[in-house]
């Protein structure tokens, strides 16, 4: 039998991984086992259940040798092992696609993946023949189980409903797999479960930076550092970065419109106009982009460009757009000095915003702008009830109350000019633009020497 075998030579049968055990040997080992071979006896036992994939019993055989022999190599080997080919047993694209989500997401119990991680962290495993991955494999199992947390608490899909206890120990083991391995991969992820799961911009900042430092041509921490810049509007960080990005990836639509929304949030029309080109020459121009076009042409003053892309269709028929959208269209034709189309969207605007209840819309201004257009067709009656719907809303806007003065002018009614444009003074006194407004009130009134005071008080406030 196999204990009637020297102590030596046995070691080298087994060390070759050669000895085939039956059920019947299993049996007798298991009835005649001494205490002095009370290792070889549990792992040779384990070799059997290896040998035929039992693989939880082989562990727990390996697990009692190491009871009467912590630092038996060969069995810390065998362990090693069984842990892989029982995962790959489970999981057949555990080897080869180790960092692919759609594999771990159909891990159903992360256990054996946390067992073999405690594993290799906690015995002495510097003579066995994998020391010299183990550090690196250990971070591998690490992603594993972050990637496994982190689907687990269906962020990517409403962090409102996700599991706060898995979004935490998405961060940890993100967090363990970068400090055994500070690889550009690991630098990554606890990058990203750092802002996702702990809200730590700054933290996952300079995770992303250290794996751009790395290796500038790895594109994911390009990725998460705009997704920082853009929740955050850093703008400046957002041009420079996914500038970078688009050397690297040019086909990726996407960073194209965040790159020309960061140029117009910063004001800087024409480089915005650029990327939203650039994004359209890509094939997946759209409406929004063709609007955002027009819009950067609206603020650098080219208002027939800006109309001829305001006026292409729109998938997007949400009614905040929609106001919006007619908004531009108004003040683009009225700066074209086309009156009547201008006064037309400046009332669907009002419509819009009105029928809605749109909130974040000013419709003391949008009065003030329909009443303006009105004067211009000499629609006077639209005048006078939008300036009156604009003090209804706000009765101490000076504009407003300067405008009525202007209205009652037109209608020769001075009495109601002249109280609109006191109570306008009262309000902004320090303003030339109502003393100036007095004054026109002063000359058709016939009062030439108050209207030369209040023109001199415009000059001089």
């Amino acid at each position: 039998t196999f204990f009637e075998i020297e102590k030596e030579l046995a070691k080298e049968i087994i060390s070759k991984l050669e000895l085939s055990v039956s059920k019947k040997t299993i049996s007798a080992m298991e009835e005649f086992g001494t205490r002095s071979y009370d290792a070889y006896y549990n792992w040779t036992v384990g070799n059997g259940h290896f040998q035929e994939a039992q693989y939880d019993s082989a562990m727990t055989y390996y697990v009692k040798s190491l009871s009467h022999d912590p630092n038996f190599i060969l069995v810390l080997e065998s362990i090693y092992l069984t842990y892989h080919s029982h995962i790959n047993s489970l999981y057949p694209e555990y080897i080869s696609k180790s960092f692919d989500e759609d594999w771990i997401s159909k891990i159903n119990d992360i256990t054996i993946f946390i067992n073999f991680y405690q594993f290799l962290t906690s015995k002495d495993l510097s003579q066995t023949s994998f020391s010299h991955n183990n550090k690196i494999f250990a971070g591998t199992l690490c992603d594993i189980i972050s990637t496994y947390y982190c689907n687990s608490s269906k962020f990517v899909d409403d962090r409102n409903n996700c599991d706060d206890d898995d979004m935490a120990n998405a961060l940890i083991w993100a967090e363990k797999a970068y400090n055994l391995n500070p690889s550009k991969e690991h630098a990554n992820s606890y990058g990203l479960y750092s802002f996702r799961n702990a809200a730590d911009p700054k933290t996952a900042s300079n995770l992303y930076m250290q794996a751009i430092s790395l290796d500038s041509t790895y594109t994911s921490p390009y990725l998460g550092l705009m997704e920082i810049f853009i929740q955050y509007n850093n703008y400046e960080g957002l041009i420079k970065y996914g500038r970078k990005y688009i050397r690297l990836a040019p086909n990726n639509q996407a960073i194209y419109i965040h790159v020309a929304r960061a140029y117009q949030g910063l004001g800087y029309y024409a480089n915005a106009i650029e990327y939203y080109e650039e994004y359209n020459k890509l094939g997946y121009g759209t409406s929004a982009s063709y609007w955002a076009i027009g819009t950067c042409y609206y603020f650098l003053g080219e208002y027939k460009k800006a109309v001829e892309y305001l006026l292409l269709p729109h998938e997007d028929t949400s009614p905040s757009n929609q106001a919006s959208h007619y908004e531009y269209l108004a003040y683009s034709y009225y700066y074209l000095q086309s009156y009547l189309k201008a006064y037309d969207y400046q009332k669907k605007y009002i419509e819009t915003v009105i029928d809605n209840n749109l909130e974040n819309f000013d419709l003391v201004v949008a009065y003030s702008n329909l009443a303006e257009f009105s004067k211009k067709i000499e629609d006077y009656k639209t005048m006078e009830s939008s300036l009156l719907s604009a003090k209804a809303i706000n009765g101490s806007d000076w504009i407003v109350l300067n405008n009525l003065c202007e209205y009652f002018m037109i209608t020769k009614e001075y009495d109601k000019a002249l109280e609109e444009i006191e109570a306008a003074i009262r309000i902004a006194p320090e303003l030339p633009n109502v003393h100036d407004t007095m004054g026109d009130l002063q000359v058709a009134m016939g009062n030439h020497n108050k209207a030369l005071d209040y023109y001199f008080q415009a000059i001089e406030t």
